[in-house]
């Protein structure tokens, strides 16, 4: 399978977006390295209704799990599969595992996409608006 890397490019904005479905043919990636040592729910939660973090709750524990030995400088790739494959968490070129559900998937493009985004300025980047 074949991976689209999602950055400054439009398919960020259209995953996003709902235009184009995270079910697509192909895998989307978003790539970055971790910039400082805080792995925290606040982008999730500036982003997901009570209810929606309910249902993300015992996944987003899994994901965050992920992140026992991430330190600043890490590569991380958060790959979200087609078909139902959840999103696929890569640090340094050794898979941390999956998380399950594309309610997930949007949650997580929430974080830097999202109405409250962790960095406004990453946000405008990732979207091309810079």
């Amino acid at each position: 399978m074949q991976s689209v890397k999602v950055g400054v490019f439009l398919t960020t904005a259209l995953l996003f977006a709902g235009m184009m479905p995270l079910a697509a043919p192909e895998a989307a990636e978003l790539q970055g390295v971790r910039l400082d040592d805080r792995i925290g729910q606040a982008g999730f939660e500036k982003n997901q209704d009570i209810r929606q973090m309910h249902a993300l709750e015992a996944r987003l524990q899994h994901f965050n799990s992920m992140f026992g030995d991430a330190r600043k400088g890490d590569v991380l790739i958060f790959e979200f599969l087609p078909d139902g494959g959840g999103t696929r968490v890569v640090a340094n070129d050794i898979e941390k595992g999956r998380v399950p559900g594309e309610d997930f998937q949007r949650a997580l493009l929430a974080v830097w996409l999202g109405d409250h985004p962790a960095d406004t300025s990453l946000k405008k980047g990732m979207l091309g608006l810079d």
